[in-house]
């Protein structure tokens, strides 16, 4: 007997894809305090988060040195480098040298992760006896993909509703009659709100920071399956009707605390299917008219029979001439471009399917993927999903950034470099050994991210590719790296200009400089978060400054102040050595007030950059 019977196919063609048919949740935690004036306006920030991507987001908060203060938090705090609040960790990924980001960009960066795929599948169930108080947290981890590194089972126990007569849960707001937040919702409480009401508590980490091994080896590879069962008591202090439950699978290296996936309990459910992956990666550099597929198999693990509802689409950023793939049984799904394709399976109870996802890539060069997803029909809609990912490997520009709010995609595309195709930065550290027709990588890490370690020592043996490095804390993250030297430069602290309230300060280019000798040299900017920081160009005969304050000035090292001259104040640099060019631009070229000179300069350095003048 066949396992696999087909009932329909429905063929639907759609532009809409739904927000909650992924397998990558995304766990947001809010590192928060009562004391925390400005920790209101992180409420607001998860609350905007959650009401585009609740099924998606799992949002909770993690209190510091108050009354809600749980022992994991300074562990972690003090770990991975917790410097202020309000501050959250996206899946616990390092984004640019940074763990904890500043709340203006936790929903660019949830939205990033959104779209990763899922190296795990995870499921979470949990059985809660009211009378005795106790719960059993079942966490379950369908490896996807192989990981060599240690990873652990975790589960949290979170409290809604979190309130008191005691003066200690009273909320601190700076919000308050605040100018410039007055569409704010805070703004018009009061400066502490008492009796607060403090949403998603995390009140104990039941593994603790960093998790439990149970059964998990020191690697798993794509197809590995492992659960760990958690048990615990609910505190009598809590309310047990507001509390919930979310498991999770983390890594637990020396340099890795990543969340791989996580999941918000079922009560009393069960694993009803899963997928099992063969061991083969889910992405892969490819040239121009070739196929890419995987081959999975779809396992029903109870007595009923499974229908199935197939969404098969290419993700929102391939290329139009490439195309996805789905077949399973006599059913087989073609989408591309910006349609989605739907049709219809079902598996016998105790069976399982076989089936394939193939992505075929055109003429056009780019980043794209092939993403099934199925969801069985039932209360509660299950979902799972697969996707494979492809990077051309005729590929000669790359824009590598992460974040939507700070792009330079537009600027690139009035600049005539149209060409250019942007990837995340840790898919080009993946794949640059295969990349080798690349001539220029540009790094936009915007105006809070620096450099990691990788991507400094990629950017360094970067041989023959030219390299584009441009954000407000690129400059702090090379010299912490002790990097600068590489590139002839020397850190000499930062530039004071810009204490006033709208942090104004006044730039220039250089004096008959190719790239910026043109630029007017009195160009406006405004600070947007960090202080610019300065260097000394060390090798004079191979390293030029493009960019340095305008007027004379006082910049600081450590707790000492200087005086400095506005041509030694320098944050833009170009050279020429170790087989190709190199700008370093240490602010986020949004920093620039003008668009106009903001988009002269792009236009410029990426003539520099690829144009061979033979000169300087």
């Amino acid at each position: 007997m066949n396992k696999l019977s087909i009932l329909t196919l429905t063929l639907v063609m759609t532009c809409s894809i739904a927000v909650n048919a992924q397998t990558k949740n995304v766990l947001l935690e809010q590192h928060t305090a009562a004391w925390c004036g400005w920790c209101p306006d992180g409420t607001v920030k998860v609350d905007e988060i959650l009401q585009l991507y609740r099924d998606q987001v799992i949002a909770v908060k993690i209190h510091g040195s108050d009354i809600m203060e749980i022992p994991e938090q300074s562990v972690i705090a003090n770990t991975l480098g917790l410097t202020g609040y309000p501050s959250a960790s996206i899946d616990r990924k390092n984004f640019g040298g940074s763990i904890f980001l500043n709340r203006g960009i936790w929903k660019t960066t949830c939205e990033s992760q959104m779209q990763q795929r899922a190296k795990a599948e995870v499921d979470c169930f949990y059985t809660l006896n009211k009378n005795t108080r106790t719960v059993q947290i079942q966490v379950m981890a369908n490896i996807v993909e192989s990981m060599d590194f240690p990873l652990r089972f975790n589960a949290f126990i979170v409290e809604d509703d979190v309130t008191s007569q005691d003066s200690a849960y009273d909320q601190s707001n700076y919000l308050s009659g605040r100018l410039g937040y007055e569409d704010n919702p805070y703004y018009y409480e009061p400066s502490i709100i008492v009796g607060y009401h403090h949403m998603k508590v995390v009140r104990t980490m039941v593994g603790g920071p960093w998790g439990i091994a149970g059964p998990l080896p020191a690697s798993v590879k794509a197809g590995d399956f492992y659960s760990y069962e958690f048990n615990s008591r609910i505190d009598d202090n809590w309310k047990i009707d507001d509390v919930f439950f979310v498991g999770m699978l983390q890594a637990d290296a020396p340099d890795n605390k990543e969340i791989i996936n996580c999941a918000l309990a079922i009560e009393d459910g069960s694993l009803l299917n899963r997928i099992i992956d063969s061991n083969t990666p889910a992405a892969k550099v490819l040239p121009r008219v070739s196929d890419f597929n995987n081959v999975y198999s779809l396992e029903n693990v109870t007595n009923q029979e499974q229908t199935y509802t197939v969404k098969l689409l290419t993700t929102d950023k391939t290329p139009s001439d490439w195309s996805a793939g789905f077949t399973c049984g006599a059913v087989e799904l073609t989408a591309s471009d910006v349609n989605q394709t739907t049709g219809e399976i079902v598996v016998a109870p105790n069976s399982s399917a076989e089936f394939s996802l193939t992505l075929r890539t055109g003429q056009l060069l780019g980043v794209g993927g092939a993403k099934v997803v199925l969801e069985l029909e039932g209360t509660p809609t299950v979902t799972r999903s697969r996707m494979i990912s492809g990077i051309s490997s005729e590929i000669e520009k790359l824009l590598l950034e992460t974040s939507s709010d700070y792009s330079l995609k537009p600027y690139l595309d009035e600049a005539d470099y149209n060409d250019i195709v942007v990837l995340d930065p840790g898919d080009y550290l993946a794949f640059a050994d295969e990349m080798r027709n690349l001539k220029l990588a540009i790094w936009n890490k915007g105006p809070s991210e620096s450099l990691s370690p990788d991507e400094i020592d990629a950017i360094k043996n970067s041989g023959g590719v030219s390299n584009f490095v441009c954000g407000c804390r690129v400059i702090a993250g090379l010299s912490s790296a002790d990097s600068l030297d590489f590139f002839g430069l020397e850190w000499i602290g930062w530039n004071l200009e810009a204490l006033g309230s709208d942090g104004t300060i006044w730039i220039s280019g250089q004096q008959g400089d190719v790239i910026t000798g043109e630029l007017v040299q009195d160009i406006k900017g405004n600070l947007i978060q960090y202080y610019i920081n300065l260097v000394k160009i060390t090798d004079t005969l191979n390293v030029f400054p493009i960019m340095h304050f305008k007027n004379d000035g006082y910049r600081q090292y450590g707790n000492s102040l200087f005086s400095v001259r506005a041509e030694n104040a320098i944050f833009g640099v170009r050279t020429a050595k170790n087989d190709a060019r190199t700008v370093i631009l240490g602010i986020s070229p949004y920093v620039i007030s003008d668009p106009n000179i903001r988009r002269t300069l792009i236009h410029n350095i990426l003539d520099w950059l690829v144009i061979d003048d033979g000169g300087q």
